[in-house]
């Protein structure tokens, strides 16, 4: 972009009668105003920008602030950096990161609309089969999405996303939108499936079978000792001519933000839900072991489950065949599927075993009541479903802590 065409601090235009020279380096713009006065930058200068821009005077930087006077621009001295801090495109309806032009051209991302009062662009990433992930905010999706297509084969989809550097521990997933089609009688992914490998092995990460509708669902994946993850979206068109497609979105999580070790979901705020995997294809997902964490908000004394409101009360909360009895008690033998809450009854995991319709009550006031902290929910199911758990939905449960 020539000078003549930027606008600087205090909107003075850089045009050759009031600026030496406008030098722009990469992602870093230099400028310097016609001043003649020594000014205080905090005082002297508007800054309309974000915190994407970072403002150093010229004692910062001497010998670039000397090489700027003897060539006749004069203090202050600005440099604007774009730090890649994350923004909103309204013209597409994806975030992005904020980028200089050049930089977001040089990475193959989509222009998104302007950033940091309009010094830089909202860069937005897309990638699809075959594509490799090392921008924050990337979006995997289906092939000409949203048009949803109809494998004619059995497809294999694959995106690996790399990690970026060390203090990077985790990928956040968000399934945005899925057309996917669920298990089968016994909820076992025969058709479609989502995998994930390159992924350590311990209690609570990510199950092999994943598949159905997955809209607005979340999952933490730790990266281990690895430099990459691979997702794969298998979808089988000789056994289904359905329609397909997906929109799914890969966050990176630094060390100090990654989600704890063991927990497949993870949400933090005094109130919210959850909902199985899959949630609510019938029956629900078989085969699933994994731990959903709440984040004790500071001052939080317990933390109480209960069904979903908003969801109808028969289908809410049902894992197994279980008793068919209204009210809410933990049950000491639960068959193959159940959820775990810790709480003050006991200890022991198999007394704090909810199934069946345990957890249906009608009141979402009522619930159950856990101390234990961190604040879990252990999510188990086999991969058996009789005739008379046709109907089994799963569970949506929500949380509210007690402070």
């Amino acid at each position: 972009m020539p000078c003549s065409k930027l606008q600087g601090p205090n909107h003075l235009s850089f045009t050759p009668n009031n600026l030496k020279k406008c030098i722009i380096l990469e992602c870093t713009i230099f400028w310097s105003s016609s001043s003649l006065q020594p000014v205080d930058n905090s005082t002297h200068l508007s800054r309309p920008w974000d915190n994407s821009l970072t403002v150093i005077n010229s004692s910062e930087n001497r010998e670039l602030a000397t090489s700027f006077r003897h060539g006749r621009c004069l203090f202050p001295l600005v440099v604007v950096r774009f730090s890649g801090d994350t923004c909103y495109s309204k013209k597409l309806g994806l975030y992005g990161d904020c980028y200089s032009a050049k930089d977001c051209h040089r990475s193959k991302g989509a222009f998104g609309g302007f950033c940091a009062a309009a010094l830089g662009v909202c860069c937005v990433f897309k990638t699809t089969c075959g594509g490799k992930v090392s921008h924050n905010h990337t979006y995997f999706q289906s092939r000409n999405f949203p048009t949803e297509f109809q494998p004619n084969r059995l497809e294999i989809c694959t995106v690996d996303i790399l990690r970026k550097s060390d203090n990077i521990c985790q990928v956040k997933i968000d399934f945005l939108s899925t057309s996917l089609e669920g298990g089968d009688s016994n909820g076992i992914c025969k058709v479609d499936a989502v995998l994930i490998s390159g992924t350590p092995g311990s209690y609570g990460t990510v199950p092999p079978n994943i598949c159905g509708p997955l809209a607005n669902q979340s999952i933490y994946v730790d990266f281990g000792d690895s430099d990459k993850l691979s997702l794969s979206i298998i979808t089988n068109g000789e056994a289904s001519q359905n329609a397909r497609s997906w929109n799914i979105k890969f966050t990176y999580i630094r060390c100090e933000n990654a989600a704890p070790t063991g927990c497949l979901q993870y949400f933090t705020g005094a109130a919210g839900h959850v909902k199985i995997l899959g949630y609510p294809q019938s029956p629900h997902l078989g085969e699933l072991a994994y731990s959903v964490c709440i984040r004790a908000e500071r001052g939080a004394r317990s933390i109480l489950w209960s069904r979903c409101s908003e969801e109808d009360e028969d289908t809410s909360f049902w894992l197994n065949e279980g008793p068919v009895s209204k009210g809410i008690k933990a049950i000491k033998n639960c068959p193959g599927d159940y959820v775990v809450i810790l709480s003050t009854v006991s200890a022991i995991p198999t007394t704090d075993r909810y199934c069946g319709n345990s957890l249906s009550s009608i009141s979402s006031k009522l619930g159950v009541t856990s101390f234990e902290k961190p604040f879990l929910l252990r999510v188990r199911t086999d991969g058996l479903e009789t005739p008379s758990e046709d109907g089994n939905t799963g569970f949506c449960l929500q949380w509210r802590q007690n402070f």
